[in-house]
């Protein structure tokens, strides 16, 4: 996701329409630090799965991992020898109450433990000094840590 561009002196904004020169009468032609809001990027929306669960090996977890007895008429499915996604769905429903699986929705990212822990294979692609700085919004909220 592009942010900006800057190349020599000049500061460039990432727009709709492509890069825009950053023009501010303030700043008399220089390049000025503008803080950009990715609170998105760090947002989470899915779910996640405990590895026992791939069955297949594959590193992904889906239709192709559900055991067949859930096509089954007596397990709720249509015995078709597809698990079809409603089918699929009871499975999810299944695990998650099983804890084996959990669904978020727009969850800080930071606060699921199970994706921090994993290998996220971050690439440096020629970045020289990158500064995030995090800052409460309106839809901060703060929970008082257990003893």
């Amino acid at each position: 996701m592009a942010l900006g561009l800057i190349v020599g002196t000049n500061v460039y904004e990432a727009t709709d329409v492509g890069f825009v020169r950053f023009k501010d009468e303030e700043s008399k032609g220089r390049g000025k630090s503008t803080g950009t809001d990715i609170t998105d990027l760090f947002k989470w929306t899915g779910w996640v799965f405990d590895a026992i669960l791939d069955l297949s090996g594959d590193g992904l977890i889906d239709a192709s991992d559900v055991p067949i007895e859930y096509d089954l008429i007596e397990n709720g499915g249509n015995d078709n020898g597809v698990i079809d996604p409603a089918e699929y769905d009871l499975w999810l429903d299944d695990q998650s109450a099983a804890g084996l699986a959990t669904y978020y929705e727009n969850e800080w990212i930071l606060n699921i433990a199970d994706l921090v822990v994993t290998d996220q294979n971050i690439s440096n692609d020629g970045i020289k000094l990158l500064k995030l700085r995090f800052y409460p919004v309106s839809s901060t909220y703060y929970v008082q840590p257990s003893e």
